[in-house]
């Protein structure tokens, strides 16, 4: 029997797995499924991952047995907690499949982008929400936890309207090759979503470094790309954008709107000044020359 369809037969409402037992199945794929699931003692409920043997082997499993302490020790508003990690055998005649599972955080509420479109939020709160996101991706980088399979759905926002970070790590134990600017590449394809409509200006420049397919020219970072983002809402100049020596006045302009305006004014102030004055002076060298004219014909007389 296929180790996919065992998963499907064996693993229904009701079932045991560790301390926990088995309630609605949330989703199935080729990787294995979820279930919404209750603890014994605790009635906590949880999102219980149950990975699929079909894609794993016996390197997979001791990499899986060596992760789940870095896991298991992520602590992060931002990151949906891993509570428990072990590994269910199911017996399938002579067969044994061991079938990793993961019971984390189950938190209510919509996919990130869902979300924003739902709230009708505009561009500035959707990008906020985003590098509270990238700020999450870079905690677990620097635990040494590279997520490997983030997805606009896997970016639940919760009642409050924080967003978090879902699955963390569970990718990486199939695909152990993966590393940071994966992340930060899978970071440019949700913000694409996210923002719903394709950006202009420097916005494009960031979303376009995120998912540059040199890695090199790739942000480094989570935090890098975070860092660009807080630029851009600040009227900042942008890592992502070669410099011009214009470029930096004009963000200034933008950041300080009211000083710029006020010189703005003050300079149209100094050039109507100026042109007053010169028609005045014109006027009266005018006046003057006019006077001249008369005093002239009278002595001539």
């Amino acid at each position: 029997m296929d180790p996919a369809p065992a998963i499907s037969l064996a693993l229904t409402e009701g079932a045991q797995i560790g301390a926990y037992t088995l309630g609605e199945r949330i989703s199935q794929g080729d990787r294995g499924a979820t279930f919404l699931a209750r603890q014994e003692g605790t009635d906590r409920e949880v999102a219980l991952v149950v990975l699929s043997d079909a894609q794993l082997g016996p390197t997979a499993l001791a990499r899986f047995r060596y992760e789940v302490q870095a896991l298991t020790a992520l602590r992060h508003p931002g990151i949906a907690e891993v509570h428990e990690t072990g590994i269910h055998v199911i017996e399938d005649g002579e067969s044994l499949h061991e079938l990793p599972w993961f019971a984390m955080e189950h938190v209510p509420g919509e996919p990130l982008p869902v979300h924003a479109e739902a709230q009708r939020l505009d561009q500035r709160a959707r990008l906020e929400l985003f590098v509270q996101v990238c700020d999450a991706v870079q905690h677990g980088h620097q635990k040494g936890v590279v997520h490997g399979g983030l997805a606009p759905e896997r970016i639940i926002v919760d009642a409050a309207g924080r967003p978090k970070v879902a699955a963390f790590g569970v990718s990486r134990v199939l695909a152990p090759a993966r590393d940071v600017r994966d992340d930060v590449r899978a970071l440019g394809d949700v913000l694409r979503s996210l923002l719903g409509q394709p950006p202009r200006g420097d916005l494009a420049a960031i979303v376009e470094t995120a998912l540059e397919d040199d890695e090199s020219q790739r942000y480094a970072s989570a935090n890098a790309l975070a860092a660009d983002l807080r630029r851009y809402l600040e009227h900042r100049p942008i890592e992502a954008r070669a410099a011009s020596p214009i470029y930096p006045m004009r963000l200034w302009t933008r950041r300080h709107r009211f000083i710029t305006a006020a010189i703005a004014l003050l300079v149209a102030l100094s050039f109507a000044a100026a042109a007053v004055a010169t028609v005045y002076a014109v006027r009266k060298h005018n006046e003057a020359e006019a006077l001249r004219k008369q005093l002239d014909a009278i002595e001539g007389k």
